[in-house]
Protein backbone atom coordinates (compact mmCIF):
# COMPACT_ATOMS: atom_id res chain seq x y z
CA UNK A 1 0.00 0.00 0.00
CA UNK A 2 2.45 2.25 0.60
CA UNK A 3 4.42 2.49 -2.48
CA UNK A 4 0.73 2.78 -3.96
CA UNK A 5 0.40 5.57 -2.29
CA UNK A 6 4.19 6.83 -3.42
CA UNK A 7 2.98 6.35 -6.84
CA UNK A 8 -0.26 8.63 -6.74
CA UNK A 9 2.43 11.53 -5.30
CA UNK A 10 4.27 11.82 -8.97
CA UNK A 11 1.21 11.72 -10.76
CA UNK A 12 0.59 15.65 -12.30
CA UNK A 13 -3.19 15.82 -13.16
CA UNK A 14 -3.97 19.01 -14.81
CA UNK A 15 -6.97 20.76 -12.90
CA UNK A 16 -10.04 22.08 -15.10
CA UNK A 17 -9.69 26.31 -15.20
CA UNK A 18 -12.87 26.21 -13.85
CA UNK A 19 -11.06 25.22 -10.98
CA UNK A 20 -7.95 26.99 -10.61
CA UNK A 21 -9.91 30.15 -10.23
CA UNK A 22 -13.16 30.97 -7.74
CA UNK A 23 -16.24 29.75 -9.12
CA UNK A 24 -19.80 29.26 -8.59
CA UNK A 25 -22.23 26.79 -9.17
CA UNK A 26 -25.54 26.99 -11.14
CA UNK A 27 -28.34 25.08 -11.63
CA UNK A 28 -29.11 23.30 -14.58
CA UNK A 29 -31.81 21.11 -15.90
CA UNK A 30 -33.31 18.14 -14.33
CA UNK A 31 -31.74 14.90 -15.29
CA UNK A 32 -34.02 12.86 -17.88
CA UNK A 33 -34.53 9.86 -19.95
CA UNK A 34 -35.06 9.06 -23.63
CA UNK A 35 -37.79 6.24 -22.58
CA UNK A 36 -37.93 4.22 -19.68
CA UNK A 37 -38.01 7.12 -17.14
CA UNK A 38 -40.44 5.15 -14.71
CA UNK A 39 -38.28 2.09 -14.60
CA UNK A 40 -34.92 4.38 -14.28
CA UNK A 41 -36.61 6.26 -11.67
CA UNK A 42 -37.10 3.19 -9.53
CA UNK A 43 -33.47 2.18 -9.74
CA UNK A 44 -32.01 5.49 -8.97
CA UNK A 45 -34.75 7.45 -6.82
CA UNK A 46 -32.51 9.91 -5.09
CA UNK A 47 -30.95 10.65 -8.59
CA UNK A 48 -33.33 10.76 -11.19
CA UNK A 49 -34.98 14.03 -11.94
CA UNK A 50 -31.96 16.23 -9.84
CA UNK A 51 -30.98 18.97 -11.66
CA UNK A 52 -27.36 18.69 -13.37
CA UNK A 53 -25.01 21.58 -12.06
CA UNK A 54 -22.42 23.49 -13.69
CA UNK A 55 -19.75 25.11 -12.83
CA UNK A 56 -18.84 29.14 -13.67
CA UNK A 57 -16.35 31.48 -13.10
CA UNK A 58 -17.08 33.78 -9.87
CA UNK A 59 -16.60 37.27 -10.01
CA UNK A 60 -14.95 38.69 -7.09
CA UNK A 61 -17.36 38.88 -4.56
CA UNK A 62 -16.97 36.54 -1.86
CA UNK A 63 -20.88 35.84 -1.34
CA UNK A 64 -20.59 34.65 -5.43
CA UNK A 65 -18.38 31.94 -3.91
CA UNK A 66 -20.48 28.75 -2.44
CA UNK A 67 -19.55 28.19 1.46
CA UNK A 68 -19.30 24.38 0.66
CA UNK A 69 -19.74 22.33 -2.30
CA UNK A 70 -20.91 18.52 -1.72
CA UNK A 71 -19.68 16.04 -4.04
CA UNK A 72 -20.53 12.16 -2.91
CA UNK A 73 -21.39 12.88 0.04
CA UNK A 74 -18.00 14.88 0.95
CA UNK A 75 -17.91 18.66 1.84
CA UNK A 76 -14.84 20.04 -0.25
Amino acid sequence: MQRFNRSLNHLNHPLPSVLKSPFKLLDGPKSSTARNSDEIAKLFPNLFGQPSAKLVLAGSDPSDLPSSLKIWGCIV
